[in-house]
């Protein structure tokens, strides 16, 4: 079904593409980058006295951007051409030319194969800073996002400013941001960039064939204890009573899937809909908030301020409207009720699309150049910039931009959200 046989009956929406920096803006280094490769050098024998933070941080800072330059956007030209191994291989390089630096004051030894680190040491670099292990959520962002899930489970609340508001992440990175996002508590759907069908079969850190798994939990490391083998049964003794299997909670993609089927449901029908107020009672969401989609550098072919990566996000968000609108048109079409398309579900609507990140020139002016509307995130004083420039002190300052707070439906809101939101508001100021 074409979008174009939709226009003039279903209702007019307004949408929300709403998207975030994520190294800087939504996360950042557990501890400094350049101490926690000490540790890890430390736990493979490596010597401290040599191997200090100091020195690392100058030889990760020259080795970073000499590798930059020889292979842009983690060498993704070449992996096309099949002549580099992609993200993986970029960051093995990058940290053995590191530590080949701060050793033997050259990157070239291990580019010569004069210079090895322990076995494992680059694997365990690698997987750390995919998940906790590397990496810690800013303050406020898990509470902000489970705020903005609570309050766009739809219906949507009367105050909200649009009909539907779908979240991104567009990262100047490689493929392992939806696995950080993941491990810090994040949901995060299954839409990426997929620019062209090549970007498909990218080498990557991310598993692109269905559920993704791409690294082991952070304790990973940490030696498994050993189990006490089973007791031997004796002979003739009675089996042991039935176990009731534990019922597992449901996540909120599949909550989202649930919803869509019953919506689908009363299309069928001529029941009214009923209005759902958050999630189901009793139902605390464990990972709060959902990232509908994650764009990165490399799989969309350019990186940040370039106004390629910002189409592919927008053109992306679309497809997640289309796709889900059709899932509902075949029973529309069928009752001759098109017209009665909820404006939620209508992608031929009114785009406003918002990019927010700490870095002035890549996501503040990348955007604005894109024709999208932009924000800085400030967290310290030293980062903001002229009043011209629309700043913010923290996620917070968002909520203004989705929601009238002056017409709140706190007869929607738990006790626990309501104070959330109050102080939300707070921090956010006016």
């Amino acid at each position: 079904m074409s979008t174009s046989s939709l226009n003039g009956k279903a209702a007019a929406s307004r949408i929300l593409l709403l998207t975030f920096d994520a190294f800087g803006t939504l996360f950042h280094p557990r501890i400094p980058v350049p101490e926690l490769y000490v540790q890890v050098a430390c736990k493979y024998g490596l010597s401290q006295p040599v191997i200090t933070p100091q020195r690392l941080k100058s030889a990760f800072k020259e080795t970073f951007l000499a590798q930059s330059k020889r292979y842009p956007n983690y060498g993704r030209a070449d992996v096309l051409r099949g002549q580099y191994g992609g993200p993986k291989q970029w960051w093995q390089e990058v940290i053995e030319g590191s530590f080949a630096r701060t050793l033997a004051g050259t990157a070239a030894d291990a580019q010569d194969g004069k210079f090895k680190l322990p076995d494992g040491m680059v694997d365990h670099l690698l997987e750390l800073f995919a998940g906790k292990g590397g990496y810690a959520e800013y303050p406020e962002v898990l509470r902000f996002f489970e705020i903005i899930r609570w309050m766009t489970y739809e219906p949507l609340p009367s105050n909200s400013r649009f009909d539907r508001i779908i979240l991104g992440v567009i990262s100047n990175s490689d493929d392992r941001v939806p696995a950080v996002l993941r491990a810090l508590g994040i949901n995060v759907a299954d839409m990426r960039a997929d620019q062209d069908v090549s970007s498909k079969h990218l080498p990557g850190f991310e598993y692109r064939g269905g559920i993704e798994e791409p690294f082991p939990p952070e304790d990973a490391f940490t030696p498994p204890k050993e189990e006490p083998p089973p007791p031997q049964e004796e002979p003739g003794s009675e089996e042991p009573p039935h176990q009731p299997r534990q019922r597992r909670e449901k996540s909120p993609l599949e909550y989202r899937a649930i919803q869509l089927m019953l919506i689908e449901q009363e299309l069928k029908t001529n029941l009214k809909p009923q209005q759902p107020i958050g999630p189901p009672r009793g139902i605390e969401l464990k990972h709060p908030g959902e990232i509908h989609l994650v764009i990165t550098s490399y799989e969309a072919g350019e990186e940040k301020p370039n106004r390629s990566i910002f189409d592919v996000a927008k053109r992306q968000a679309r497809l997640i409207m289309e796709k889900e609108r059709d899932s509902i048109l075949p029973q529309l079409k069928a009752a001759q009720r098109e017209s009665e398309l909820p404006a939620r579900f209508n992608p031929d609507g009114e785009w406003t699309c918002v990019h927010v990140g700490d870095d002035f020139e890549k996501d503040y002016c990348g955007a604005r150049d894109a024709g999208w509307e932009s924000y800085l995130l400030a967290r310290e004083e030293g980062q903001k910039r002229g009043d011209d420039v629309k700043t913010i002190s923290s996620l917070y300052g968002l909520l203004d931009l989705c929601f009238d707070r002056d017409h709140r439906p706190r007869e929607r809101e738990t006790p626990k959200m309501r104070k959330w939101l109050d102080e939300a508001y707070v921090k956010a100021g006016k």
